[in-house]
């Protein structure tokens, strides 16, 4: 490593987070360093800084040096994965033109990266979905148009249980698969037609073992492209595929499912999944928000899209996406958000600062401060405060850094702007952006 830099002299040493380094001094605005491969064995961050010698010396101001990390690549086609937490082992769903183990399921090390079994599946395994037991692997048969039910962990073919077919689309397939928590025996099915679209309109089943509950979700207009149990009484479901973006609430009994609230514009982007995490008891979304499912209110906004994850036993929620200088190449980021921030002041002095406001009011709403307010007018705020909106957002490849732009609302002419629509709105339980580390690679 080269630093280059000013005033440096013959004894002027490189020091790696406080520890110096073997130095050679090529001139008053160079030095080199041989760096340990052993320093690039954790992903991070190292400080480095130059120390001059006594007297009138000293050592400068360090700079950031990002340890990327190294990921390993698995040459394996699949469709869909599912971990195995008491097995430790990852299992795949193979598509039929995969160049090995097509029309599979197999089993990933995730710490070696082989495949070190395969089993048949069926026609063309897609959405896979694991019990909370660990006993159970439902993989749905895009081109049977049914679910394959395997126990685990060696992968004995189990029950098969058919998905039916619409009576103007014909055959179906699983569009998302889930197990009921606690309850590894019943999962809940959205299903979709295939060449339509939108294409996730063929309603939502719950299924015991083979055997479908009579009581059907499957309104017109009502598109499940995602969804998460909440509960065993409980279903959490989105439509990504319009644009009305509906969050919707869903009641589970002994005859089935029915819908029993749509929340519409929920969040901003199409083809996105949702999460629910039961320790928060909130659902995040892949484009950064946090919605309490009792009354379809935002909670929070993280500034970041992309492949999410919520870990309430760590705190965090991990986002997978590229910021924008990675657009258009291999590179991806996984950046980390503390998932329950303090609810700091400062945002509400940034809010008041940028437009008119009024009903501006401090709730509390189960133990958690929540503001709501009324706005008036278009607010044009700095980066870093907004919420994530659609204007703000690519629709073809992730974002983890949220920069507006121009653009042009009705009636108003172009502006960097963030636009509230006239009703109460919930903005900040949590509006800081508490990045806790960034691993790029």
């Amino acid at each position: 490593m080269t630093v280059t830099g000013s005033n440096f002299l013959p004894a002027s040493t490189i020091e790696w987070n406080g520890a110096v380094l073997s130095t050679t001094y090529l001139s008053e605005a160079q030095l080199e360093t041989q760096i340990p491969t052993t320093n690039f064995a954790v992903p991070g961050f190292a400080d480095v800084s130059v120390q001059n010698p006594v007297p009138g010396g000293g050592t400068s101001i360090p700079l950031l040096f990002t340890i990327a990390s190294v990921p390993l690549v698995v040459a394996q086609a699949s469709n869909d994965l599912a971990w195995d937490s008491a097995h430790q082992v990852i299992y795949l769903s193979v598509p039929s033109l995969a160049l090995a183990n097509g029309n599979t399921v197999s089993v990933l090390n995730p710490f070696t990266g082989a495949v070190t079994s395969s089993v048949f599946a069926g026609s063309e395994p897609n959405v896979l979905a694991i019990s909370a037991d660990d006993q159970f692997l439902y993989a749905g048969l895009d081109g049977a148009s049914s679910v394959q039910r395997f126990t685990l962990p060696a992968l004995v073919p189990d029950i098969n249980y058919s998905l039916g077919a619409d009576p103007y689309f014909g055959p179906t397939f699983a569009v998302y698969l889930q197990v009921a928590p606690g309850l590894s025996h019943t999962t809940v099915a959205s299903r979709g037609a295939f060449n339509v679209s939108p294409y996730a309109d063929c309603g939502m089943t719950i299924y015991d073992d083979g055997t479908p509950r009579p009581t059907t979700s499957d309104s017109a207009g009502q598109l499940y492209d995602s969804l998460q149990w909440g509960s065993d009484t409980a279903i959490y479901a989105v439509n990504s595929e319009i644009t009305s973006f509906d969050f919707y609430d869903l009641n589970v009994g002994a005859t089935g499912v029915s819908l029993s609230h749509d929340y519409q514009n929920e969040f901003s982007n199409f083809y996105i999944a949702i999460h629910y995490d039961s320790a928060t008891k909130e659902v995040y979304t892949d484009d950064g928000y946090a919605i309490n499912p009792s009354n379809g209110q935002h909670v929070g906004a993280f500034q970041a899209t992309g492949l999410m994850i919520p870990d309430s036993t760590l705190n965090s929620a991990f986002f997978l996406g590229q910021t924008q200088a990675q657009f258009g190449t291999p590179n991806f980021t996984i950046e980390e958000f503390d998932l329950s921030p303090e609810f700091t002041t400062e945002i509400l002095k940034k809010i008041r600062d940028a437009g008119t406001v009024y009903n501006f009011d401090t709730i509390d709403v189960d133990g958690k401060p929540e503001v709501t307010f009324k706005c008036l007018k278009i607010m044009v705020g700095e980066r870093g405060f907004e919420p994530p909106t659609p204007w703000s957002r690519t629709r073809c490849s992730t974002r983890l850094s949220h920069s507006p732009t121009l653009v042009r609302a009705k009636g108003h002419p172009p502006a960097l702007l963030l636009l509230y629509r006239h009703q109460d709105y919930n903005i900040a339980t949590r509006p800081g952006r508490i990045s806790r580390a960034v691993v790029s690679f």
